[in-house]
């Protein structure tokens, strides 16, 4: 899954990782304060209204970033990805690229969910804090079960017969 998605993103063009980050950090917040305070949205100039909702959706994009850099770790293959100064570089720009796009649907999902049940915002925060912990559950889940530690386990445990027996011929 990291491999072929760090191979997919790493050469995005530059323009589309900005508007990947507009699109996840910007827009979702301009959404939140026009949803749940529609006259802090009217009365706000746009200066300040852009750093409110920037405050709002960039700690979603910043934990989704922690999250999927912690599935790098987990799985091992953070440090094939950062050996010279290019590929830290592309590292970072995919790690971005992934949150971003986590990002946009955690938060545009959570706002349609909210808007279609006129539901408060508690709720939409505990929406959050779920998709949090489902985001972070589905990445350690993913790496302990295809890529992690149990297949590690289970190819040490067989490998020994296996060895033995190819040594033999």
């Amino acid at each position: 899954m990291f491999k072929g998605l760090y191979d997919a993103l790493k050469d995005i063009p530059r323009f589309i990782l900005f508007l990947q980050i507009f699109i996840a950090t910007i827009c979702p917040g301009f959404l939140i304060v026009f949803l749940y305070k529609s006259n802090l949205f009217m009365g706000l100039d746009i200066i300040k209204l852009t750093l409110f909702s920037i405050s709002l959706s960039l700690p979603v994009f910043l934990l989704n970033a922690i999250i999927y850099s912690l599935g790098y770790k987990i799985n091992g293959t953070e440090d094939q990805y950062i050996n010279t100064k290019s590929s830290q570089n592309n590292y970072i720009q995919v790690i971005i690229a992934n949150s971003s796009i986590i990002t946009i649907v955690q938060l545009y999902l959570s706002i349609l969910i909210s808007w279609m049940f006129k539901l408060y915002f508690h709720i939409f925060l505990y929406i959050q804090v779920l998709a949090f912990f489902v985001h972070l559950v589905v990445i350690i889940v993913y790496n302990i079960i295809y890529r992690g530690k149990l297949k590690q386990v289970h190819e040490a445990s067989s490998n020994p017969a296996i060895q033995g027996s190819t040594k033999d011929n």
